[in-house]
Protein backbone atom coordinates (compact mmCIF):
# COMPACT_ATOMS: atom_id res chain seq x y z
CA UNK A 1 0.00 0.00 0.00
CA UNK A 2 0.74 3.85 -0.61
CA UNK A 3 0.40 6.57 0.57
CA UNK A 4 -1.08 9.81 -1.91
CA UNK A 5 1.64 12.43 -1.60
CA UNK A 6 -1.95 15.38 -1.97
CA UNK A 7 -4.26 13.78 0.34
CA UNK A 8 -3.01 10.83 2.23
CA UNK A 9 -5.29 8.59 0.92
CA UNK A 10 -3.76 4.96 0.99
CA UNK A 11 -4.00 3.19 -2.32
CA UNK A 12 -2.53 0.10 -4.30
CA UNK A 13 -1.44 1.91 -7.71
CA UNK A 14 -2.83 5.55 -7.30
CA UNK A 15 -5.21 7.59 -6.08
CA UNK A 16 -7.93 7.74 -8.31
CA UNK A 17 -9.91 11.20 -6.92
CA UNK A 18 -6.39 12.88 -6.82
CA UNK A 19 -5.82 11.51 -10.24
CA UNK A 20 -9.41 12.61 -11.82
CA UNK A 21 -8.78 16.28 -10.28
CA UNK A 22 -5.23 16.23 -12.42
CA UNK A 23 -7.15 15.36 -15.72
CA UNK A 24 -9.69 17.82 -15.28
CA UNK A 25 -6.86 20.92 -14.86
CA UNK A 26 -5.29 19.76 -17.91
CA UNK A 27 -7.91 18.91 -20.27
CA UNK A 28 -7.86 22.12 -21.85
CA UNK A 29 -4.27 21.74 -22.82
CA UNK A 30 -5.15 18.36 -23.92
CA UNK A 31 -8.04 19.42 -25.98
CA UNK A 32 -5.60 21.79 -27.87
CA UNK A 33 -3.03 18.97 -28.25
CA UNK A 34 -0.28 21.03 -26.05
CA UNK A 35 1.94 19.87 -24.05
CA UNK A 36 0.94 20.16 -19.87
CA UNK A 37 4.10 22.47 -18.63
CA UNK A 38 5.52 21.50 -15.73
CA UNK A 39 5.41 23.47 -12.56
CA UNK A 40 8.91 24.58 -12.52
CA UNK A 41 9.26 25.44 -15.75
CA UNK A 42 10.45 29.48 -15.99
CA UNK A 43 7.64 31.26 -17.79
CA UNK A 44 9.26 32.81 -21.18
CA UNK A 45 8.18 36.31 -22.63
CA UNK A 46 9.49 35.57 -26.38
CA UNK A 47 9.42 32.98 -28.60
CA UNK A 48 12.75 31.00 -29.51
CA UNK A 49 12.06 31.10 -33.39
CA UNK A 50 10.90 34.48 -33.97
CA UNK A 51 10.87 36.25 -30.63
CA UNK A 52 6.52 36.91 -31.11
CA UNK A 53 4.80 37.19 -27.32
CA UNK A 54 1.62 35.86 -28.14
CA UNK A 55 2.76 32.78 -26.76
CA UNK A 56 1.15 28.82 -25.72
CA UNK A 57 2.06 26.82 -22.61
CA UNK A 58 5.06 25.08 -24.71
CA UNK A 59 6.87 28.60 -25.57
CA UNK A 60 6.08 28.92 -29.33
CA UNK A 61 3.88 31.68 -30.65
CA UNK A 62 0.36 30.60 -32.39
CA UNK A 63 2.52 31.64 -35.98
CA UNK A 64 5.35 29.58 -35.69
CA UNK A 65 2.70 26.91 -34.41
CA UNK A 66 0.36 27.78 -37.52
CA UNK A 67 3.48 27.61 -39.66
CA UNK A 68 4.61 24.05 -38.03
CA UNK A 69 0.92 22.51 -38.38
CA UNK A 70 0.88 23.90 -42.11
CA UNK A 71 3.89 21.68 -42.98
CA UNK A 72 2.73 18.73 -41.45
CA UNK A 73 -0.65 18.97 -43.03
CA UNK A 74 1.56 18.98 -46.68
CA UNK A 75 3.04 16.14 -45.61
CA UNK A 76 0.43 13.92 -44.01
CA UNK A 77 -1.74 15.35 -46.67
CA UNK A 78 -3.27 11.71 -48.16
CA UNK A 79 -3.97 10.52 -44.44
CA UNK A 80 -5.83 13.30 -43.42
CA UNK A 81 -7.89 13.22 -46.71
CA UNK A 82 -8.48 9.58 -45.81
CA UNK A 83 -9.07 10.07 -42.11
CA UNK A 84 -11.37 12.76 -42.41
CA UNK A 85 -13.72 10.30 -45.38
CA UNK A 86 -13.34 8.05 -42.66
CA UNK A 87 -15.04 9.86 -40.13
CA UNK A 88 -17.66 11.35 -42.40
CA UNK A 89 -18.82 7.83 -43.91
CA UNK A 90 -19.19 6.68 -40.04
CA UNK A 91 -21.21 9.60 -38.80
CA UNK A 92 -23.34 10.20 -41.96
CA UNK A 93 -25.94 11.18 -39.65
CA UNK A 94 -24.23 13.58 -37.56
CA UNK A 95 -22.59 15.61 -40.06
CA UNK A 96 -25.90 15.91 -41.69
CA UNK A 97 -27.37 17.19 -38.74
CA UNK A 98 -24.16 19.40 -37.98
CA UNK A 99 -24.36 21.19 -41.73
CA UNK A 100 -28.57 21.51 -41.49
CA UNK A 101 -27.59 23.65 -37.98
CA UNK A 102 -25.23 25.61 -39.61
CA UNK A 103 -27.25 26.35 -42.66
CA UNK A 104 -29.97 27.14 -40.31
CA UNK A 105 -27.80 29.97 -38.66
CA UNK A 106 -26.09 31.38 -41.80
CA UNK A 107 -28.78 31.07 -44.55
CA UNK A 108 -28.66 34.93 -45.44
CA UNK A 109 -25.00 34.49 -45.61
CA UNK A 110 -24.72 31.13 -47.59
CA UNK A 111 -27.61 32.43 -49.94
CA UNK A 112 -25.73 35.41 -50.57
CA UNK A 113 -21.96 33.30 -51.16
CA UNK A 114 -24.07 30.53 -53.58
CA UNK A 115 -25.62 33.45 -55.45
CA UNK A 116 -22.18 35.12 -56.22
CA UNK A 117 -20.68 31.63 -56.93
CA UNK A 118 -23.35 31.18 -59.47
CA UNK A 119 -22.12 34.72 -61.42
CA UNK A 120 -18.49 33.88 -60.72
CA UNK A 121 -18.77 30.31 -62.46
CA UNK A 122 -22.12 29.66 -64.70
CA UNK A 123 -20.07 26.83 -66.68
CA UNK A 124 -19.51 24.61 -64.38
CA UNK A 125 -22.48 24.94 -62.64
CA UNK A 126 -24.09 24.49 -65.95
CA UNK A 127 -22.38 20.84 -65.91
CA UNK A 128 -23.11 20.52 -61.99
CA UNK A 129 -26.72 20.51 -63.55
CA UNK A 130 -26.40 17.99 -65.89
CA UNK A 131 -24.59 15.10 -63.94
CA UNK A 132 -26.99 16.14 -61.09
CA UNK A 133 -30.15 15.03 -64.06
CA UNK A 134 -28.17 12.05 -65.37
CA UNK A 135 -27.73 10.56 -61.85
CA UNK A 136 -31.22 11.05 -61.04
CA UNK A 137 -32.14 8.84 -64.77
CA UNK A 138 -29.12 6.58 -63.74
CA UNK A 139 -27.85 7.30 -67.12
CA UNK A 140 -24.02 6.62 -65.79
CA UNK A 141 -21.16 8.90 -66.82
CA UNK A 142 -19.76 12.22 -65.69
CA UNK A 143 -19.40 15.17 -67.59
CA UNK A 144 -15.44 17.08 -66.93
CA UNK A 145 -15.31 20.49 -66.12
CA UNK A 146 -14.22 22.94 -68.77
CA UNK A 147 -16.18 20.70 -71.49
CA UNK A 148 -17.94 24.01 -73.04
CA UNK A 149 -15.20 25.54 -73.83
CA UNK A 150 -13.63 22.60 -75.60
CA UNK A 151 -16.34 22.50 -77.27
CA UNK A 152 -16.66 25.87 -78.22
CA UNK A 153 -13.28 25.17 -79.75
CA UNK A 154 -13.89 22.43 -81.35
CA UNK A 155 -17.02 23.68 -83.34
CA UNK A 156 -15.34 27.15 -84.11
CA UNK A 157 -17.85 28.65 -81.86
CA UNK A 158 -20.98 27.61 -84.63
CA UNK A 159 -24.00 25.31 -83.48
CA UNK A 160 -23.37 21.67 -84.56
CA UNK A 161 -26.74 21.64 -86.90
CA UNK A 162 -27.68 25.40 -88.12
CA UNK A 163 -24.12 26.35 -87.97
CA UNK A 164 -25.42 29.87 -86.64
CA UNK A 165 -23.19 31.79 -84.19
CA UNK A 166 -22.87 31.08 -80.84
CA UNK A 167 -21.72 33.89 -79.17
CA UNK A 168 -25.16 35.17 -77.96
CA UNK A 169 -25.41 31.75 -75.89
CA UNK A 170 -25.74 27.90 -76.48
CA UNK A 171 -27.23 25.00 -74.74
CA UNK A 172 -25.03 21.92 -73.89
CA UNK A 173 -26.83 19.21 -75.09
CA UNK A 174 -27.13 15.42 -75.14
CA UNK A 175 -26.28 13.49 -78.97
CA UNK A 176 -28.45 10.48 -78.27
CA UNK A 177 -30.71 12.02 -75.33
CA UNK A 178 -30.54 10.38 -71.47
CA UNK A 179 -33.94 8.96 -72.14
CA UNK A 180 -33.05 7.05 -75.41
CA UNK A 181 -30.08 5.11 -72.89
CA UNK A 182 -27.97 7.74 -74.01
CA UNK A 183 -24.89 8.84 -71.93
CA UNK A 184 -24.03 10.98 -69.65
CA UNK A 185 -19.93 11.31 -71.52
CA UNK A 186 -17.99 14.16 -72.82
CA UNK A 187 -18.11 12.25 -76.47
CA UNK A 188 -22.00 12.30 -76.13
CA UNK A 189 -22.34 16.24 -76.11
CA UNK A 190 -22.71 18.97 -78.32
CA UNK A 191 -23.11 22.92 -78.42
CA UNK A 192 -26.39 24.00 -80.44
CA UNK A 193 -28.04 27.04 -80.23
CA UNK A 194 -31.13 27.28 -78.09
CA UNK A 195 -33.88 27.13 -80.84
CA UNK A 196 -32.00 23.89 -82.50
CA UNK A 197 -31.73 22.22 -78.75
CA UNK A 198 -35.44 22.99 -78.19
CA UNK A 199 -36.64 21.63 -81.41
CA UNK A 200 -34.66 18.57 -80.72
CA UNK A 201 -35.59 17.99 -77.21
CA UNK A 202 -35.35 14.19 -76.72
CA UNK A 203 -36.00 13.23 -80.72
CA UNK A 204 -33.13 10.42 -81.61
CA UNK A 205 -30.37 12.63 -83.56
CA UNK A 206 -31.15 10.52 -86.88
CA UNK A 207 -34.78 11.81 -87.07
CA UNK A 208 -33.95 14.88 -85.70
CA UNK A 209 -31.57 15.97 -88.56
CA UNK A 210 -33.55 14.07 -91.30
CA UNK A 211 -36.13 16.44 -90.08
CA UNK A 212 -33.95 19.01 -91.03
CA UNK A 213 -33.17 18.27 -94.20
CA UNK A 214 -29.90 16.30 -93.20
CA UNK A 215 -28.98 12.35 -93.66
CA UNK A 216 -31.41 11.71 -96.75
Amino acid sequence: MKTCRNCGTLFETRCKKCFNAYQRKWSKYKALGLKVPKKNRPVKEVCNKCGGTDLYTDGHCRACKFEYRKKWYVTNREKQIDKARKNRSDNKEKVRESKRLYYAENREARMAYHKKWLSENPERNRIYLLNRRARKKSSGGKLSPGLAERLLALQKCKCAVCRKSLKDGYHLDHMMPLGLQGRNEDRNMQLLCPHCNQSKHDKHPIDFMQSRGFLL
